[in-house]
């Protein structure tokens, strides 16, 4: 498993252009986007290209909505401040070890 460190949700897309992630972690908020807004278009891609990368999102915020997370198209939410462990614990139940 490779991986691609982006600085912006438009460099995202131009990268899952040529590279097939196993997964992705997204920040929530970023430059010139956000979080909400990358998901769903990557969302909508997969709807017509087949396929699915699951997707967690971060964020530093706590009062970040899990929900709105989930709604997007994420399969779980997380917060930056997260236990090691439980970061751990997320990459393999999304990477399906």
């Amino acid at each position: 498993m490779g991986v691609r460190a982006v600085a912006s949700a438009a460099a995202a897309l131009e990268e899952l252009e040529q590279f097939h992630p196993d997964m992705l972690m997204s920040d929530i908020r970023m430059p010139n986007g956000d979080g909400y807004s990358l998901i769903r278009q990557i969302r909508a891609l997969e709807a017509g290209q087949g396929g699915h990368i699951p997707a967690v999102a971060i964020t530093a915020y706590l009062d970040e909505d899990r929900e709105k997370a989930l709604k997007a198209g994420y399969e779980t939410h997380l917060h930056k401040l997260a236990h090691p462990t439980t970061w751990i614990e997320m990459v393999a139940q999304l990477a399906g070890y």
